[in-house]
């Protein structure tokens, strides 16, 4: 199974490439047997779950680097995950925190 999360809350123009990517591949029918598109917003459980079992996990997310706007980075999920120390904010715990707690809990069972 193939897992394409897009991260991010729509409210924001800064921050909602996750879910209008994951919106526009379903409007496009990419959505099939062996492939899962998941909108999670900023929901980083969500993203633990949704990458539970998956061979691979696509995260569709806006991140701040100096490269061209649209470009794409594919990195090992082990490069990405973070520990989880709770902050009490709204984007307490982001997929980052998800792909480091999902791999504890679930083991070989999760992608990342």
């Amino acid at each position: 199974m193939i897992a394409v999360v897009g991260c991010g809350n729509l409210n924001r123009s800064d921050d909602g490439v996750g879910p209008s990517i994951v919106s526009m591949l379903r409007s496009r029918g990419m959505e099939q047997p062996g492939v899962r598109l998941i909108d999670t917003g900023t929901d980083g459980m969500a993203t633990m779950f949704a990458a539970r079992g998956c061979r691979s996990l696509i995260i569709v997310d806006a991140c701040r680097t100096q490269s061209a706007p649209g470009s794409i980075f594919e990195v090992p999920g082990s490069e990405l995950e973070r520990d989880y120390t709770p902050a009490l904010t709204m984007h307490d715990f982001r997929w980052d925190h998800a792909l480091f707690v999902g791999r504890k809990i679930f083991r070989d069972a999760f992608s990342g």
